[in-house]
């Protein structure tokens, strides 16, 4: 994650953040990437830390924990212990097993708004829900994710607040505008299919403009011959 004056703070592989400047190091010796500070542990297989983003007070990292399955948590930009947001791994059943992920800050910096569903001891899933919660992970409104007219959500979709923090979107083949009033889903792109699936994106700063990844995969059968 790069800061509004241009300088590299939070890396994702681990997660990492860039020391500050002090006052015999200038802040640009930061550019090149050193001076790197772990703020979680290094990877291990099965588990990783990913997607960091600022809370708007640039006092917290919002970022995913995977495990069995993934999870919200939180950790100071200074570093110290984590905090769990959403995503509760109880040990004895029939508690349910929570699955958040796809998150993002609304921009006033109150809410997050996520996807969450939940498994119990036999394996048994929920339906999808986009989420919004508390920066502590209380929810106080969920709307169901249409399946049937969005397709099922893969690991890299994600929840991201309208610029007036009045709406969500969220991504598959199409974007699509849920607003945080009720009411139904708004198509807002309309690809229709064509070049496989819509991947990562963004709004411009004033709410006007929309960058966004579109990508499809190829695959060929083949016939091999003549083993020796």
């Amino acid at each position: 994650m790069i800061t509004s004056d241009g300088y590299t703070k939070v890396v994702d592989f681990g997660l990492a953040k860039l020391a500050e400047a002090t006052a015999t190091a200038a802040p640009d010796s930061n550019r090149d990437g050193t001076g790197l500070k772990n703020l979680t542990p290094p990877p291990t297989p099965g588990h990783s830390d990913s997607k960091p983003q600022f809370t708007p007070d640039s006092q917290w990292v919002l970022y995913q924990h995977r495990d069995d399955g993934a999870t919200l948590w939180k950790i100071p930009i200074e570093g110290g212990a984590p905090v769990l947001v959403k995503g509760a791994r109880p040990a004895v059943p029939p508690a349910l097993t929570e699955v958040a992920y796809g998150a993002s800050v609304s921009p006033d910096g109150k809410w997050l708004a996520f996807f969450y569903f939940t498994a119990d001891a036999r394996g048994v899933v929920s339906s999808t829900d986009v989420v919004v919660a508390t920066l502590e992970g209380e929810m106080v409104n969920r709307f169901p994710y249409r399946a049937e007219k969005t397709g099922t959500i893969d690991n890299e979709s994600r929840v991201q607040w309208s610029h007036d923090g009045k709406a969500l979107y969220y991504n598959l083949v199409d974007l699509w505008m849920q607003p945080l009033a009720g009411g139904s889903l708004t198509k807002v792109t309309h690809f229709d299919g064509g070049l496989g699936y819509f991947g990562s994106f963004d709004w411009s700063f004033d709410g006007k403009t929309l960058a966004y990844q579109r990508g499809s995969g190829q695959s060929d059968v083949v016939m091999i011959t003549n083993f020796h």
